[in-house]
Parts: C-alpha cells; sequence; structure tokens
C-alpha cells in the first residue's frame, strides 16, 4: 500500500489487476465524426458535436424504416454498410407549429420493438 499526496491509501498494483485477473485493458475504436448536418433549433443545447436528424415523415433512414418493419437481418446489413445512420436522430414534429414530438436514436427504437410481441 502507498498513500498519495492527499493521504489516500492506494494498492501498488496496477490498474488492470484491481479489477481482477481476467480483466483485460482495451481501448475503443476511435469515431469519424465526418461532417454531419447540424440542426437548427434554437431550443437545442450546445453540444461539443453536431447533431444529424431525419425527419420520420419526410426523409427516415433506410436503417430505420428496416428496423420499424421489423427486418433484422436487413437492418443488420445497413448497420454495416451504413454505421453513421447509427447516430443519426429520427424526430417527429407537430405539423401545425413544428415543436418536436419525440426524437430517437435507431437503438431507441430498436428497444422498444423488441419489447414488443
Amino acid at each position: 500500500m502507498q498513500t498519495n499526496s492527499a493521504g489516500h491509501t492506494q494498492s501498488g498494483g496496477s490498474a488492470a489487476s484491481d479489477f481482477g485477473p481476467h480483466h483485460r485493458s482495451t481501448s475503443l475504436p476511435s469515431v469519424s465524426t465526418a461532417t454531419p448536418s447540424v440542426t437548427n433549433s434554437a431550443t437545442q443545447r450546445a453540444s461539443p458535436t453536431p447533431r444529424r436528424e431525419v425527419d420520420y415523415y419526410h426523409n427516415p433512414t433506410e436503417l430505420f424504416r428496416w428496423i420499424n418493419y421489423r427486418r433484422w437481418d436487413g437492418a443488420k446489413a445497413r448497420v454495416l454498410t451504413h454505421p453513421d445512420e447509427c447516430s443519426t436522430w429520427i424526430v417527429s414534429r407537430h405539423s401545425s407549429d413544428g415543436r418536436v414530438l419525440w426524437r430517437h436514436l435507431p437503438l431507441h427504437l430498436v428497444c422498444m420493438q423488441s419489447g414488443a410481441g
């Protein structure tokens, strides 16, 4: 055991050994942030990365359509060929005033679909 400058006791082992003998340290692959279109909403909070959105009625992604019809093989193939669609938000807006009724990522839609029948 060692004491750090704040007076807290630390074990002398490596961080990996603190998780047990079977823990392996792995790094996650980097994520591409290739110029997605940015939402122009006065109510949207500023975020460090732009958010790509498509309209549920006018231009849903192909991935969304595969998920919506529960065509899981098609959805899996689409994810492999167009991974950017996984981070594209599907938005439904009120027809008269444009306010957001709901906003989901494809993952949210999969969770909702898999819970039903």
